[in-house]
């Protein structure tokens, strides 16, 4: 009987193929021999093959043999002179020009730019034409040679400069926790406060604990002194400055004149949102409607452009001696845009008869929109109207008062006194007038929770636009008396959210305004000792000589060596002096 196995035929490695042109410098017998029996070697490819002459020369012409064996032919091998030659030819000049072209794409470009912009150099700029740099090379040397020095210089400006930080923590789209660190401080190189980008921690948790330990932690890897800290800028959030568990509790602890900053921005935001409850929710509804509606169509916002044009033209027929009235666009209200609010709201007021006529329009047209109809029953409501009108100048000086807090060089002084100004602004619309006498914001907080120190609804300052518009607009008496109530609760939660967020160390922030100009150069300027952070900032050892300078601020005529910025702005009038 024949075996039903099949007789496997063993082919035999011929060391005479090595000298075969086809196998030179690569082909070699595979010591030891693999299981599967395969007897010659790749030292290219690093493969075993069968010891079969047909097959071998099969994988000398495969496109992966050839491409490897011509990046090893000796005349595209580099000598050692030629090598060290590339290496010492200009390598000064191109570190200096790849440094400066990374640094660029850092501030003005994504490092995608570079990809394209490396073939667009090289073909168009006499001398770089050897230029070679991606992306992947310009994000290393801009995370490996570029950010340490930076740091480096950073650190070495700021010294042993007293300085403040400014901290945020937040999430971003991977779902990873980061912790952004910038510093505030005064450079005795660039002679003037500056506030520059210090670095970014990824965190596990956002808990008080790990944001304290690991800005400690950043603190001790770029010898950065904590003890220097003087001030922390944070948002509103309880682990950042929250009272018993946050950052700024845990750093005031190891650190006891340190002074906290909450961003004033986000609470006047938060305030006016949260104050704006207080009103229908129709009114919310037509500050989001009316932008949407015009927003998709180009066709509404022309047909709505010639029922505004021909409203205007008859009006300025018939008051020829009046100011034309100027056409606006209507703005989108964003949650996350601070100033928006108050914009879409005046719009609107400012085209409250063009938007009527035009949605009367509307509904009378084929166009059964449900969308048109309920903003039209929301505009011949007139309450809608007056509660618009009330809140149109209040939301604008909760914008100017932001705007306040927003500049560059902010004086916190002054801006802290703005605040307080406000909230007694506030309060002298609905409280009794024993309450706001003597213009303390102490007592105003105090009397939040007192009925008794409230006027009536009906007895509240609504301002002169809505008595004005009472002559124009018909509401019966029950009406008026809703839109008063509403009035009322929307300022006192407006006064009250803004005196929740009032930060606790007020009275700190009013003495800042006596290193003022306006008030050092006075003479009715508190005595040198009553100016805030003379202990803190200044040694023992120089007081008398500080001192001594101080008194000089009145006796010397400064505004005639001065310019007139530098004597109204805190900042630069102190670096000049």
């Amino acid at each position: 009987m024949m075996s039903s196995k099949k007789s496997v035929r063993i082919y035999h490695y011929q060391e005479k193929w090595e000298k075969e042109s086809w196998a030179k410098g690569w082909l070699v017998k595979a010591e030891p021999i693999p299981v599967n029996g395969n007897q010659a070697w790749c030292k290219v490819c690093r493969k075993d093959f069968r010891a079969h002459a047909t097959d071998l020369k099969k994988h000398a012409n495969t496109p992966t043999h050839s491409t490897l064996m011509d990046s090893i032919h000796p005349s595209k091998q580099k000598t050692i002179v030629s090598m060290n030659s590339v290496a010492t030819s200009n390598s000064k000049n191109d570190k200096i020009r790849d440094i400066t072209i990374a640094a660029f794409i850092a501030c003005h470009a994504s490092f995608r730019t570079m990809d394209h912009l490396c073939d667009v150099l090289k073909a168009t700029v006499p001398g770089m034409s050897d230029f070679k740099m991606h992306r992947t090379k310009c994000s290393n040397v801009i995370n490996n040679v570029i950010a340490p020095n930076v740091l480096l210089d950073l650190i070495s400006d700021i010294g042993k400069m007293p300085f403040s930080l400014i901290v945020d923590e937040s999430t971003d789209v991977s779902v990873h926790k980061y912790m952004c660190i910038c510093i505030k401080y005064f450079s005795v190189a660039k002679k003037k406060i500056v506030t520059n980008y210090l670095g970014i921690i990824q965190l596990d948790r956002a808990d008080a604990q790990s944001l304290y330990d690991a800005l400690v932690e950043y603190a001790e890897t770029i010898n950065l002194q904590l003890s220097q800290m003087i001030g922390i800028g944070t948002d509103g959030g309880s682990n950042m400055c929250g009272k018993d568990k946050s950052l700024f509790a845990l750093l005031k602890k190891t650190y006891p004149k340190l002074q906290l900053v909450r961003c004033i921005c986000h609470a006047l935001n938060n305030a006016s949102s949260a104050a704006g409850q207080a009103f229908p929710d129709a009114v919310d509804f037509l500050c989001h409607q009316i932008y949407t509606w015009f927003s998709n169509s180009s066709v509404r916002r022309s047909d709505y452009k010639l029922t505004w044009d021909t409203l205007n033209e008859c009006a300025n027929e018939t008051n020829a001696n009046d100011n034309k009235k100027d056409f606006y666009n209507f703005v989108k209200l964003a949650a996350t845009r601070w100033l928006s609010r108050y914009n879409v709201v005046r719009v609107i007021l400012h085209n409250y008869d063009e938007l009527e006529a035009h949605f009367i329009s509307v509904c009378n047209s084929k166009d059964k929109s449900h969308i048109a109809r309920q903003i039209l029953v929301i505009l011949q409501d007139y309450r809608t109207y007056f509660y618009l009108l009330i809140v149109t100048p209040i939301l604008g000086e909760i914008n100017d008062l932001n705007i306040s807090f927003q500049k560059n060089n902010v004086d916190l002084g002054l801006a802290y006194e703005d605040l307080k100004n406000f909230i007694l602004f506030l309060a002298s619309k609905i409280m009794k007038p024993s309450f706001i006498a003597e213009n303390k914001i102490n007592v105003i907080i105090n009397a939040m929770d007192n009925d008794l120190a409230f006027l009536h609804a009906t007895e509240i300052d609504c301002g002169v636009e809505y008595q004005l518009a009472l002559q124009t607009k018909n509401i019966n008496n029950e009406m008026r008396k809703e839109v008063q109530y509403r009035a009322f609760n929307y300022i006192k939660s407006l006064c009250q959210e803004l005196c929740t967020r009032v930060p606790t160390n007020l009275e700190f922030y009013y003495k800042l305004s006596a290193i003022s100009p306006k008030t050092c150069l006075s003479k009715e300027r508190p005595a040198f000792m009553q100016l805030p952070f003379v202990k803190e900032l200044i040694p023992r050892s120089l007081l008398g000589r500080v001192e001594s300078q101080y008194a000089k601020l009145i006796t010397i005529d400064l505004r005639s060596k001065l310019s007139e910025e530098e004597l109204t702005d805190s900042n630069k009038f102190w670096v000049a002096t």
